[in-house]
């Protein structure tokens, strides 16, 4: 994971920590363990589907989420991409070409 953070990460202790983030909770705020997503008729918790883009941004590197189409229910499909480091424009292009080539977001009906 990039060389285990770059310097502009570390605090003064050397560690990243939980000081280089901002959380705000909002209106309708609950606790995580209590948020779950049904999955093929099985109920997962919500918090699982955070961890992959936590990894890109644990390692200080750019990441994108692309519209990519629907499924057969309806339900709109994406990927996420992730780039090498500071290349953060080239990303967005990518995921611009993406956009195009694939449609864009489609919102699921009733919506």
């Amino acid at each position: 994971m990039r060389s285990a953070f770059p310097d502009s990460n570390r605090q003064k202790s050397g560690n990243p920590g939980p000081e280089n983030f901002t959380v705000r909770a909002h209106a309708g705020a609950t606790r995580e363990s209590a948020l779950v997503i049904r999955i093929d008729g099985e109920l997962h918790p919500y918090g699982r589907q955070l961890v992959w883009p936590g990894v890109a941004a644990l390692a200080d590197l750019p990441a994108a989420s692309v519209p990519i189409g629907v499924s057969s229910q309806g339900l709109p499909i994406g990927v996420q991409i992730v780039g090498p480091f500071l290349a953060d424009r080239t990303l967005l292009k990518l995921a611009q070409m993406m956009e195009a080539e694939f449609g864009g977001f489609v919102a699921p009906a009733g919506y």
